[in-house]
Parts: structure tokens; sequence; C-alpha cells
């Protein structure tokens, strides 16, 4: 009977020990893998713009539609030249925006670009924490200083630090901002072209001709 119980136990115990090990075996969970990988992804910082060459009958009415066009997706008027005109718009808007342009005229030339800014981003973001972090443990020194000389050294490195802290954040919501706000440009040309030096020399000799010889 003795004997019975104890071969029982080493039957449950080897037993026990062989699930351990095929659950050791198994590797991490489905829900730890999903999480080891949420860590690893990197939000990508991305500069988009939007280029549009449009063939149409009158330039000058497309200023006043991209203006328009602005306005309609919270954005604003970047730069506006005699064919060139720029507007700035939230990224998420614009192949919208694209597709509106494109109804304008004949589509000549359409591109879109994209300017990767990653690492720069988090580069300056990294900086500019580690610049507040030296800045609060100076504080906390300047407030144990036991003398005026150390004082006197603790503001001047601070100061030092707030310039930088001001210089890296200037730099890093400039980056967001182009991030978040796509630019557009449209360059507007004549449909057929406008005729060049020389043609234009032959059509005035032409209607010169043409009004001495047919006249009433």
């Amino acid at each position: 009977m003795i004997k019975s119980i104890i071969v029982l136990l080493c039957v449950v115990m080897i037993g026990g020990c062989a699930a351990q090990t095929h659950t050791a075996n198994r590797g991490p969970s489905t829900q730890e893998s999903q999480d080891d990988r949420g860590i690893l992804q990197v939000d990508r910082k991305v500069v988009l713009s939007g280029q549009v060459t449009l063939g149409v009958e009158s330039p000058d009415s497309i200023h006043g539609l991209m203006i328009k066009l602005a306005e309609t997706h919270g954005g604003y008027l970047l730069s506006s030249q005699e064919d060139h005109i720029t507007i700035r718009i939230p990224a998420e808007g614009l192949y919208d925006a694209l597709s509106t342009v494109e109804t304008w005229g004949e589509v000549i030339d359409r591109r879109i670009l994209g300017q990767e800014v990653t690492e720069e981003y988090y580069d300056l973001e990294i900086r500019l924490k580690n610049a507040e972090a030296t800045r609060d443990r100076y504080l906390d020194l300047l407030e144990h200083a036991s003398s005026i000389d150390e004082m006197l050294k603790l503001e001047r490195e601070l100061e030092r630090l707030s310039q930088q802290i001001d210089v890296l954040r200037g730099k890093l919501n400039r980056l967001i901002h182009q991030v978040e706000y796509c630019t557009i440009t449209v360059e507007a040309v004549t449909l057929g072209g406008k005729p060049g030096p020389v043609a234009a020399l032959f059509k005035g000799v032409y209607s010169g001709a043409r009004w001495l010889f047919v006249r009433d």
C-alpha cells in the first residue's frame, strides 16, 4: 500500500514538472508580444507638401480660390507671387484639398512630397528634457547655496540653461507645426501658353499687313 502511494506521488510530480516545462517553452503570451511590439514602435514624424501645376484660363483667379481653400481647412496663406501661391493647412486635409485644386483646371503636374524628421524631432525632445532637468537641479542647488560666490555661479549657469531651453523649445515647436501643417503650392499657367517673342513679332507683322490690305 505504501509503495503504491509513493509511486502515485512520483507520477503526479513528474506530470507537474512536464507541464511547467511545456508552459515555459511556449514563450511569451500574445498580450506580452503585443506590448513588446508597442514599445518598439516609433511615432514617425513626416513633413508633407503638395505641389500642383494647373492650366487655367485666368491664373489670377487661383489666388482667391487658394485663400478660400486655406480658410475652409483651418489654414492660412503662406506666400503669394505672380503665378505661384502657397498655403498651409492641417496635414490630415492634404488629399482632400488637392482633390479640390484639381477641379479648378487642367492638371499638368501633381506631386506629394514627404520629408521624415523623426530623428530630429526626438533628438530635440530629449535635449530639451535634459536641459530642463539640469535647470531644476541647479534651482535646487541655488536654494541651498552657502555663499554669494556660489550663488552667482549658479545664477550664470541658470541663465545659460534658460537660453538653451528657449532655443530648443522654439526649434521643437516649429518642427511640430511643420509636421501638423502641410504646405500646398499651386503654379497657375495659362492654357495654351503665352506666345514667345518671335511668335509675338510675327503676330504683330501679320496684324499690320492685314490692316493695310483689308480695309473698306
